[in-house]
């Protein structure tokens, strides 16, 4: 009898290795799994037209409703806008169509929403 004093232990810590692994939720096929959350970055312009493509020329905001709260309802010239990544405090990019001091940001590759000046 004392050859198999190891079976109960054994029996015991499977029983529980069974229990704990059939409470945890693991994703089906239709769930989805996201361990990044996406961020976002606001960005006000603080130059002259014609220099919305200098990223250093923008100047980022504090959250959402400070982006909001720009009075931006304009066709040309930047004003402010929504990135999905930064150097610094500073736009990766700032895609603009246009040339001279008709210079307007467009929401492509990175910049996800831009609200215009003029």
């Amino acid at each position: 009898m004392i050859k198999h004093k190891w079976i109960l232990p054994v029996l015991f810590s499977l029983v529980i290795m069974v229990a704990f692994s059939a409470f945890q939720k693991t994703p089906s096929n239709g769930d989805e799994v996201n361990d990044k959350p996406q961020t976002e970055y606001y960005f006000k312009f603080d130059g002259v037209p014609g220099e919305e493509y200098q990223e250093n020329k923008w100047i980022e905001l504090e959250d959402i409703d400070d982006y909001l709260a720009q009075a931006c309802e304009g066709e040309i010239n930047g004003c402010v806008l929504i990135t999905e990544s930064k150097t610094g405090n500073h736009p990766t990019e700032v895609p603009v169509t246009g040339t001279g001091s008709l210079m307007t940001p467009v929401a492509t590759g990175s910049v996800t929403e831009v609200r215009n000046l003029n």
